[in-house]
């Protein structure tokens, strides 16, 4: 009955984020409409701080008429990260994320598959860059985010010359990368290159 109850509540439940892109460490606005309740939790899934603190759920705070407010930090690491909200022990997704995406996100090409984006990174990124392999790597900070909108990708690549940019010597070398996509069928796009997980 109280699962009822927690489910009745938040039906036709909305929710809005401002700004929906901000930087790592930064604070987003959560706002909450059509839902009645005596009481709610909303969070940032997969969100994690800097240091590796997992994010805790946060009160809403009851404005009037149904409607819901909450201050939150973004995460520190760079990612898409939906918001959902808790009425009793139900869990509710929403369509709702905030973005902590690079200058120039949406501007980078964007493609079907995370495979494609380490395609492409080694195709920009340096002359003389052949992918030997790429997996995606399932442990680690980088993987607490949603895997629906974040992939963190190892990429096994052999240079044949040096890239002193990056520190590196000609032979085989593994680096990985950090892909997202801000809709569930969106293109994914490059994060940032991580040189360890």
């Amino acid at each position: 009955m109280v699962v009822l109850a927690a489910l009745a509540a938040a039906v036709g439940m909305s929710v809005y984020v401002s700004p929906a892109a901000v930087h790592p460490d930064a604070q987003v606005h959560v706002y909450v409409s059509d839902l009645n309740a005596p009481s709610a939790l909303v969070v940032l899934h997969g969100g994690i701080a800097r240091r590796g603190k997992w994010f805790q759920w946060v009160p809403l705070q009851p404005d009037g008429g149904g409607r819901w407010s909450a201050i939150l930090q973004t995460p520190g690491l760079l990612g898409i990260y939906p918001v959902r909200v808790r009425v009793g022990r139900v869990v509710h997704p929403t369509t709702a994320t905030v973005e902590v995406v690079p200058p120039r996100f949406t501007a980078q090409p964007g493609f079907s598959t995370p495979a494609q984006v380490a395609q492409w990174w080694a195709f920009v990124a340096k002359p003389g860059v052949m992918i030997k392999s790429v997996t995606t790597w399932r442990s680690g900070f980088y993987t607490h985010r949603d895997p629906t909108y974040n992939r963190l990708l190892r990429v096994e690549f052999q240079l044949l010359g040096n890239w002193p940019q990056m520190h590196l010597r000609r032979g085989p070398h593994v680096l990985y990368l950090s892909v997202a996509r801000r809709l569930t069928s969106g293109p994914w796009r490059l994060l940032e290159v991580v040189t360890a997980p």
